[in-house]
């Protein structure tokens, strides 16, 4: 199924837009929130990689 294209286009900011937008940013705080992003995906694929070790682990002891 092919997507329909918008009608309109959305233009892209100009250089003042994104100087303000930019100079607008607490970067230390979105520095932040991306460390805490990164740290919860570490997590999930931590405990992924424990549950997939685990079930193997299971499986070749069950298998025996």
């Amino acid at each position: 199924m092919k997507k329909r294209k918008s009608a309109t286009k959305k233009l892209p900011p100009s250089p003042e837009e994104v100087e303000r937008i930019l100079k607008g940013t607490n970067w230390d705080e979105y520095w932040r929130e991306v460390q805490e992003e990164v740290n919860r995906e570490i997590d999930a694929l931590n405990l992924a990689m424990a549950k997939s070790m685990a079930k193997a682990r299971d499986k070749v002891f069950l298998s025996v």
